[in-house]
């Protein structure tokens, strides 16, 4: 690819494909609607996937300083009963090359933005309200009523894209879960360990991290809601306490020691929408996925390696049945991260105990070689 490029949208995966055609000399230029970094986001995890599209793009002594969790733990969350657990740390990195990850996503954005502007330029404050395929160009019009015009538009605007609109006209998908994510300072969480830790139960399950290299712990809660209230910043903890009255002190107490927590409900698509001729989609944009595998961030990454990599003509066969994968494996979590108890919980909970690291090298060891 030579052509000039429009990236719509400057979040993990804007920034990225920003950063990786720019690398490739391509000439790009990302807009991002907000005038600032974004602060936002709490924690993000980070699989080896996506780990290794970062270290190509250059991130991977930046990177030197987030956590590397040494495990995946499942809790139950009455008795806080360990499930079972899947090593990470050192045996990820061996075995896929690269590490896994955790850290704050606004951390995360700062990196790939100063990677995207040492060969190419962002602009902030820049909201796009609609992109169109020209047939030979393709064209981006702002809010201020500005119109620009490239050789291809990526649209990674996220969830609620403008872009999206250029290729198809369809709906959010509500998932009936609301999330809740919040930051604790790790001295109010002294016995929290280095590791990933996921308690589920019926109707809501809760996890937490390190993150900022252990001095901050990353509590992420989701709760079976039928309809999605507003998105709000700010949320005492008594609201998600509420939702997990009779839960083990351990998590209530961790989910206490949070206070304040940001919510919003999850959605996604019914269906990915990647191309319509110079106008392409990646990401939340193409692909919204609910959170239950912890891959929104590792997808995007991906998308972008995969779109600076094959250009237009390839990029949907690239990434298509690897994204139907990862999302169909994604929804199974709404079920069976939430069964009640009895005989189909139990069937999960020896399934789990017995998923080791292997059973994670479809997913994590995406574009790289597996090692044993």
């Amino acid at each position: 690819m030579s052509a000039r490029v429009i990236v719509v949208g400057g979040g993990i995966g804007g920034l990225a494909v920003g950063a990786a055609l720019a690398g490739r000399g391509v000439r790009c230029l990302v807009l991002e609607r907000n005038a600032a970094p974004s602060t936002a986001g709490g924690g993000i995890q980070i699989a080896p996937n996506g780990s290794a599209v970062l270290h190509r793009l250059g991130l991977g002594r930046e990177l030197a300083g987030a956590s590397r969790p040494a495990a995946r733990e499942l809790r139950r969350w009455r008795d806080d009963r360990t499930i079972g657990a899947v090593e990470l740390g050192g045996a990820a990195e061996h075995r896929y090359g690269t590490p896994y990850y955790a850290l704050r996503r606004a951390e995360l954005s700062r990196m790939l933005l100063a990677a995207a502007r040492r060969h190419g330029e962002v602009r902030l404050g820049a909201p796009c309200v609609a992109v169109e395929d020209l047939g030979d160009r393709a064209a981006v019009r702002l809010a201020d009523g500005s119109r620009m015009t490239a050789d291809v538009v990526v649209g990674a605007d996220g969830l609620r894209s403008a872009a999206r609109r250029a290729i198809v006209a369809d709906q959010l998908r509500y998932s009936g879960y609301v999330v809740y994510r919040g930051l604790v300072p790790a001295q109010r969480l002294p016995q929290h360990s280095d590791r990933v830790v996921v308690r589920l139960g019926p109707g809501r399950h809760c996890v937490s991290y390190p993150v900022d290299g252990g001095r901050t712990i990353s509590v992420v809660a989701a709760v079976a809601v039928p309809d999605p209230p507003p998105a709000a910043r700010g949320v005492p903890a008594d609201e998600v306490l509420a939702a997990f009255s009779g839960w083990h002190p351990a998590v209530r107490k961790l989910l206490a020691a949070a206070r304040r927590f940001d919510r919003h409900g999850l959605f996604d698509r019914h269906r990915p929408a990647w191309r319509n001729g110079r106008v392409v989609l990646l990401g939340d944009a193409a692909h919204p996925l609910l959170p239950f595998l912890a891959q929104g961030a590792c997808q995007a990454l991906e998308d972008a390696a995969a779109f600076a990599e094959t250009g237009l003509a390839g990029y949907e066969e690239a990434r298509a049945a690897r994204r139907a994968r990862v999302a169909a494996a994604s929804r199974v979590g709404i079920r069976d991260h939430h069964l009640d108890d009895g005989p189909e919980q139990r069937d999960r909970d020896a399934r789990l105990a017995a998923a080791g690291l292997p059973s994670h090298d479809w997913l994590y060891g995406h574009g790289s070689a597996v090692r044993a």
